[in-house]
C-alpha cells in the first residue's frame, strides 16, 4: 500500500503531513484510493468554478441558437413566400396574355402586367 494520495486532476502527490486530514483518516482513504481515486480541495473548487462557467457559456448559446432557429424559420417563410407570389405573378402574365389579345403591332404595357 502507499503512504500517499495522487490527485486525480493536478497530479499532485499529497502524504499525511501535507494533507489537512487527521492521520487516521488519511490512513483509511489510502485503502480505497486506487479503487475510488482522488481529488484534491483545490482541484474541487477549480473544478467547480470552471463547471459552472461551461454552464453558463452553454446556457448562452443555447438561448443564441434559439434566436438563430427563429431568424431562419422566418426566412424560410419570406423565401417561401416570394416563391408563391412569383408563381402567382406568372400564371397572372401567361392568363393576361391569353386573355386580352392585342390588335397586331400593339404592345402590352409591361407596367400593367
Amino acid at each position: 500500500m502507499c503512504s500517499f494520495c495522487l490527485c486525480d486532476i493536478c497530479l499532485d502527490v499529497f502524504d499525511p503531513q501535507c494533507s489537512t486530514m487527521l492521520k487516521a483518516v488519511f490512513i483509511t482513504l489510502l485503502t480505497t484510493v486506487q479503487h475510488t481515486g482522488w481529488v484534491c480541495h483545490t482541484c474541487q473548487h477549480t473544478s467547480k468554478a470552471k463547471l459552472e462557467t461551461l454552464m453558463a457559456k452553454q446556457s448562452a448559446v443555447t438561448d443564441e441558437m434559439a434566436i438563430v432557429t427563429t431568424s431562419m424559420e422566418q426566412v424560410c417563410h419570406d423565401i417561401n413566400t416570394v416563391k408563391i407570389n412569383c408563381k402567382i405573378s406568372h400564371k397572372y402574365q401567361v392568363l393576361l396574355s391569353h386573355c386580352c389579345q392585342t390588335p397586331k403591332g400593339l404592345m402590352l404595357n409591361k407596367s400593367l402586367v
